[in-house]
């Protein structure tokens, strides 16, 4: 089972560490919204994990083929202007991109979230 594990130490500061495997690292929000931009917030965390899933599932992709491929660069814009309204649009540079496991997550499955006091 893979998980995340996200703690804030400090109930002022909108920094939060999370712990994902052996992995450390911290999320946080700009100045504009109270935050400190100790590290990435959590839309570019979500942006982050569909360009590297995408770069990845290209590799892969060429890699099988036996096709070179000396360098892969992926670019992530987010239109969130309608995202209040549940919209919320990415544009991907190639088709193989819809081939991401993360882009399918994104687009074609019921994710439920669930929230309990601990």
């Amino acid at each position: 089972m893979f998980g995340c594990f996200a703690k804030s130490p400090d109930v002022v500061q909108l920094t939060t560490e999370l712990t994902l495997s052996a992995h450390k690292l911290l999320s946080d929000v700009g100045a504009e919204s109270g935050g400190q931009d100790a590290g990435p917030s959590p839309h570019e965390l979500f942006d982050a994990s569909l360009a590297a899933c995408t770069v990845l599932t290209l590799k892969l992709y060429a890699r099988r083929k036996q096709w070179p491929l000396e360098d892969v660069e992926i670019e992530i814009v987010r239109d969130d202007s309608q995202e209040k309204q549940g919209k919320y649009h990415l544009t991907r540079l190639m088709v193989i991109a819809d081939k991401c496991p993360i882009h399918e997550l994104m687009t074609k499955v019921e994710i439920s979230v669930s929230t309990e006091q601990v």
